[in-house]
């Protein structure tokens, strides 16, 4: 069965990763193809994990409009963000159902053009709101580096780490990216060498019911040793206020060695000679950028 998934944001081609690593995680095949904002793919078991697509729909037509052979058997509402609904509705009303706009039984989502389109019967509408809750600003303990919840949850799942693996942050500062993979079902590892901070990032986890977490004061080389992960998933340090023991790429790149796939940000155009995968615009005097590595 395919489906629809109406991906967020300016960056396109991040939402598609967002999606596949998320497909990798499951154990699920790549998408099969975008168009437009549209990527069809197979279904998720656990779609709410998604970090920039706006609504999941099993694909029940696709083709002409006025060839559409599907008629709903309920209540049911038409959604378009391509103006499609007043066409839809008429080509799928007959005696058998009754459009109701208000608590429809089904919510149908219309996507392309009447002569290209693609209708699904919508499987999860996903509230990107709920990320809100867990910014910066409204953590016990935050840090004024620390980064959004959506690119901290995007990184979790471009590492493709399945429910049930465990994910090390060698450098987890306030424990955003740990928040998030601990509320995909992944289990959050992580180590910094700032007392503060690993005691402000065991805080935040609780705050957002995070609980089954290891999170260690000390260099990210040696409380690797401690730990057995799968997936290695970190903003680096950067600026005056971080505090590293030794090359934070040196520790990282150890650290890697030990996992299966390592995707990590840094404020660098490169590193090491790697280039990144996707740029992320922050403000004037920031940008970070994505690479992965895989050992």
């Amino acid at each position: 069965m395919t489906y629809a998934y109406r991906l967020a944001g300016e960056d396109l081609e991040l939402a598609e990763a967002d999606l596949s690593g998320c497909l990798a995680a499951e154990g699920k095949s790549d998408v099969e193809e975008r168009k437009g904002r549209v990527a069809l793919a197979p279904g998720l078991e656990r779609p709410r994990r998604l970090a920039r697509t706006h609504e999941v729909s099993e694909v029940v037509y696709r083709g002409v409009l006025r060839g559409l052979d599907f008629s709903p058997e309920s209540s049911f509402a038409v959604r378009s963000p391509d103006g499609l609904e007043k066409a839809v509705g008429e080509e799928l009303s007959d005696a058998g159902n009754t459009v109701d706009l208000e608590s429809p039984e089904h919510v149908y989502r219309a996507y392309g053009t009447e002569q290209d389109l693609i209708l699904g019967r919508q499987a999860a509408d996903i509230d990107r709101g709920l990320f809100e809750r867990r910014v910066n600003q409204n953590r016990k303990f935050s840090s004024p580096v620390s980064m959004s919840p959506v690119l901290a949850r995007t990184l979790v799942n471009l590492s493709g780490a399945s429910v049930g693996e465990t994910l090390f942050d060698p450098f987890c500062g306030t424990g955003g990216i740990l928040i998030e993979a601990g509320m995909c079902g992944v289990r959050p590892a992580g180590a910094d060498i700032d007392s503060a901070m690993v005691e402000g990032c065991r805080s935040n986890l609780e705050q957002f019911g995070v609980l089954n977490y290891k999170v260690k004061e000390g260099a990210a080389n040696k409380v690797c040793e401690e730990i057995d992960y799968d997936v290695v998933v970190s903003d680096l340090p950067y600026g005056k206020s971080s505090k590293v023991d030794g090359d934070p790429i040196d520790q990282l790149l150890e650290v890697a060695e030990h996992a299966d796939r390592t995707v990590f940000v840094s404020n660098q155009s490169s590193v090491r000679g790697l280039r990144p995968e996707f740029e992320v615009y922050v403000h004037s005097n920031l940008t970070r950028r994505v690479f992965s590595l895989t050992l």
